[in-house]
């Protein structure tokens, strides 16, 4: 190498590098364990991905979810891969994209290498966002594309007309990547289209020209969703965001009962015209959420683990953010429309998202914002307090590291990935559990567990769903046909924990099913759990044996098996005499 290679150019790109690289053996280690499935969406994007043909342009179209993530599930798909993993894999893709945008903020923001690493150190040390990086799921790919092509606006230095083009066209190719993978994130054209228009609103060529780079490429990218939602549906920027609207309002999140009763064909325009005071209300309520600090930890509760969005705990971090908000209005080492980019892309998803409901997961672009605010806030308190540059980077440096371990005292993310190593655990442990109780094929097994699936098959089909009564429970045998429907399982298994998303509410019938013998034969009744075998019991791939070991039992069969934890065994088959 050269005496005089500029190798000071590249520390910083070594730099980030590196934290990219601890950061991902961090989220290897932690993905070593989670080998199912845990974010029950994943289910219907995947349903969607497996119905997705070139030749059927309906299946491009989906109320709520665009095509290019359920292409991506396709392609992981027909490669056989294991959906689990892939589903990880791609968030974590999206998680990089964040941390590379937060990186790319700070540095045009500072000038700082060390403090771009320190936000980008933050971000990673905040244990939501590497949750989200192993969460199947479009959120974080959606969010990281997003994110990036925020950076690339804010970076185009206004001086320079070519690097504008670029940043623009860049940044149109991110977003239209975005909104095939989630509808959302269109929400963030009209925020990037007023950062331009600010920035050159006095040179019109440029502006135009940034616009018509900006838009051309973003249609250019979705062109594949716009095209198809035009053809099925008249509409190219087709969705039915409106029924999560009126679901938020009404719904009590009571998906069971009261998904199907949103007016088919409802538009927010009525929604709001039908009964203001009810959206605003709810809507008011939604923003406070995201603004009022939340000290529960809800330790129990999956939906309001769900629900919590307040992203910083305990307090003082609360404040702390609050404050770097206030302080981004009166940063001098930042132009107009670089302050009006940040707190729009803080604000504008929020505003949007809460018209229906709030999800933590929703607001992984306003984490990374917060971190952004917050390392510029402890740059300008640095250079209040030191009269040097680099005794001003020392004291922000410290007041960043003081903010880093007030994640350690957060009890609630703990709490959120606990729950997730739970549930899959549970889901491994089900498996030897029902090979043990000769449940080979996935149609001779029903749940009220959303989560439970198949490991020991690369597309984790989820098992069967027990569905929901159309009316009251008369007698058992009704109750069955109408939980069953058309299907005849082998075994039922009812999970009545907090760990189980269920499909319906069977508490109310947990006696009588306890008690009705004749047509249920329990296999295992506990607190946690009730099992039970559909009479008549059957036990399929076993061998048939008769050997009466006393006058009141039989060994009617035996079957070796096999899991894909490498288990062997040997399992029996008895008849119980009267």
């Amino acid at each position: 190498m050269p005496r005089d290679f500029p190798w000071r150019r590249f520390l910083p790109l070594a730099a980030l590098l590196a934290s990219i690289s601890v950061y991902t053996a961090l989220i290897l280690i932690q993905a070593r364990s989670q080998h199912a499935v845990t974010m029950v969406d994943y289910w219907y994007h995947l349903q969607s991905a497996r119905a997705l043909s070139l030749t059927r342009l309906e299946t491009w179209v989906h109320p709520f979810y665009p095509v290019g993530y359920f292409a991506l599930l396709r392609i992981g798909l027909d490669l056989g891969l294991d959906v689990a993993r892939y589903g990880q894999f791609l968030s974590w893709s999206g998680s990089i994209g964040g941390i590379v945008a937060v990186y790319l903020l700070l540095y045009t923001a500072t000038r700082k290498a060390i403090l771009a690493l320190a936000g980008v150190a933050l971000l990673i040390l905040h244990p939501f966002y590497r949750f989200q990086a192993l969460q199947e799921g479009n959120d974080m790919l959606a969010a990281g594309l997003q994110l990036l092509a925020l950076a690339v606006v804010f970076s185009g230095d206004s001086d320079n007309r070519r690097h504008v083009f670029v940043t623009s066209a860049a940044a149109g190719i991110f977003l239209g990547g975005a909104y095939l993978i989630r509808y959302t994130a269109l929400m963030l054209l009209p925020v990037i289209i007023a950062c331009l228009w600010m920035k050159h609103r006095r040179e019109k060529r440029t502006l135009a020209v940034s616009l018509t780079l900006l838009i051309g490429l973003f249609g250019l990218i979705s062109l594949p969703q716009l095209a198809a939602s035009t053809a099925v549906t008249g509409s190219p920027f087709y969705n039915e965001q409106a029924r999560n609207v009126w679901f938020g309002i009404y719904g009590d999140f009571n998906w069971t009962d009261n998904w199907q009763n949103i007016p088919p064909n409802v538009t927010l325009a009525q929604i709001v015209r039908d009964d203001p005071a009810a959206f605003f209300t709810h809507w008011a309520q939604e923003i406070g959420r995201f603004l009022a600090y939340d000290p529960n930890a809800y330790a129990s509760d999956a939906l309001a683990l769900e629900r919590k969005v307040t992203l910083w705990d305990p307090l003082l971090g609360h404040i702390i953010w609050l404050v770097s908000v206030f302080m981004l209005i009166f940063n001098r080492r930042l132009s107009s429309p670089q302050i009006a980019l940040l707190l729009m892309t803080l604000m504008v998803p929020v505003l949007a998202t809460s018209m229906a409901w709030l999800f933590t997961r929703y607001l992984l672009i306003a984490l990374a914002i917060q971190v952004v605010l917050i390392v510029l806030a402890a740059r300008q308190i640095g250079g209040w307090l030191a009269r040097s540059d680099r005794a001003a980077i020392g004291v922000s440096l410290s007041l960043l590291l003081a903010f880093a371990l007030l994640f350690w005292s957060s009890s609630t993310w703990g709490v959120k990935q606990q729950r997730r190593q739970d549930i899959v655990q549970r889901v491994q442990k089900a498996q030897p559990m029902l090979a043990a109780m000769g449940v080979s094929q996935r149609a001779e097994f029903m749940t009220n567990n959303r989560l439970y699936q198949v490991l020991d098959k690369p597309d984790h089909p989820q098992y069967l769903l027990i569905q929901s009564p159309g009316e009251e429970l008369e007698t058992i045998p009704s109750f069955l046909h109408q939980i069953m429907g058309s299907h005849r399982p082998d075994i039922l298994l009812f999970d009545w924990t907090s760990h189980a998303i269920r499909a319906m509410d069977v508490k109310p019938y947990r006696s009588a099913l306890a008690s009705a013998k004749d047509q249920l034969a329990p296999l295992q009744l506990t607190d946690e759990v009730s099992i039970y075998c559909v009479v008549p019991c059957r036990a399929k791939e076993a061998t048939p044996i008769k050997e009466a070991i006393s006058p009141a039992l039989d060994l009617v069969g035996y079957r070796a098996f096999a899991s894909y934890t490498d288990q062997q065994g040997l399992y029996l088959y008895w008849n119980i005499g009267s």
